[in-house]
């Protein structure tokens, strides 16, 4: 696929390939004239249906508030499904603190769960537990 075209017919032009991140897609950052900062993910043609719902519940994630990133774009070409992102900034560089979501229940919300689990405050597993004391 000519990721070069698929970025100008996207209003953006190609910054750099992204080599890091767990899943098996090519993802590039890409930037529009007005220097906001996209992520095009580009995913195998026969995953297109698995895309398409992914895309759709991120679009429900940002709709509902939750710092997610904004979902620009979906569309197939040639052999490759892609997906248009918006980068989305680290709270602490935004100067702001990271929001609970809302309607969630459960220990996490509203406060910090330590390590280990939501068990005793500061209460952390032993990750060896052969190597526990006796």
């Amino acid at each position: 696929m000519n990721v070069q075209g698929l970025a100008q017919s996207l209003g953006c032009r190609l910054v750099e390939a992204i080599e890091k991140g767990w899943s098996g897609d090519r993802k590039f950052l890409l930037e529009d004239g007005a220097g906001e900062r996209f992520v095009l993910r580009l995913s195998a043609k026969q995953e297109e249906q698995k895309k398409r719902r992914e895309f759709e519940r991120v679009r429900q994630l940002d709709a509902m508030g939750l710092p997610v990133s904004r979902a620009v774009a979906f569309g197939c070409r040639e052999d490759a499904v892609y997906q248009l992102l918006n980068v989305v900034l680290p709270a602490a560089r935004l100067g702001g603190g990271v929001r609970p979501a809302p309607d969630v229940a459960g220990p996490a919300r509203g406060r910090a769960v330590p390590p280990g689990g939501a068990g005793k405050p500061g209460a952390q597993k032993n990750p060896h537990p052969a190597a526990a004391p006796r």
